[in-house]
């Protein structure tokens, strides 16, 4: 029993110096955080007709985060819901929805970091075109235009069949997506100079942007 002990320790021993080398090598390439930020939740609602009888409700949040090497990810979160049933006049435990997936975006970019002169609790980010965008959907193959495979091909050729998948591509008959087609379709009409975040430091919070 001692025996058995012994080699369990040993081996745990073992293990926590290979994950500590692990996170020192990879803490040693990457750039550091220097803020994140998120967003207040907006909600939006559609619906499918005349094709189909469906009511949706999404609930968007974006989370923008910014790093010493001066680039940025901006986090775009959304949640779908149709069949909401709340209220007054519905029990407790007996509120119904039907959840509709959600998705996930991350832009990466380059960025620009100003502080407000005149108002420490201000800063102003100004995120340029992105780069790179990685894309996930419940129920599929994360895409990443960056680090992109066959099966991200085969997985985002399926959702953009969807009109629910999320990817906002129409595609002809017999053409596949591309990491370049993603890429284009996601960023869109970037405008040229950036686009330029208000940040208030004090609760770590802005407004959303689009584009």
């Amino acid at each position: 029993m001692k025996l058995k002990k012994l080699v369990i320790a040993t081996a745990c021993a073992a293990a926590a110096v290979v994950a500590a080398a692990c996170l020192a090598g990879c803490s040693g390439g990457a750039p550091a955080s220097t803020g994140t930020y998120l967003s207040e939740n907006e909600l939006s609602y559609s619906n499918m007709l005349p094709a189909y009888n469906y009511f949706f409700a999404t609930s968007t949040t974006q989370q923008l985060d910014t790093y010493s090497d001066n680039t940025y990810c901006l986090t775009i979160t959304t949640s779908t819901y149709s069949n909401i049933s709340l209220g007054p006049d519905v029990a407790t435990g007996e509120e119904t929805w039907n959840d509709r997936g959600q998705t996930i975006t991350r832009y990466y970019g380059a960025c620009t970091v100003e502080t407000d002169p005149s108002d420490d609790t201000l800063s102003f980010i100004t995120i340029s075109s992105p780069d790179r965008v990685v894309f996930a959907s419940f129920g599929s193959v994360t895409l990443d235009t960056g680090n992109w495979t066959d099966a991200m091909t085969e997985a985002a050729t399926t959702l953009a069949s969807n009109p629910q998948g999320g990817l906002g591509i129409q595609l002809e008959e017999g053409e596949t997506v591309t990491a370049e087609l993603l890429l284009e379709a996601k960023v869109g009409e970037f405008p040229a100079d950036g686009i330029e975040i208000m940040v208030n430091l004090n609760a770590c919070s802005f407004e959303q942007v689009s584009w």
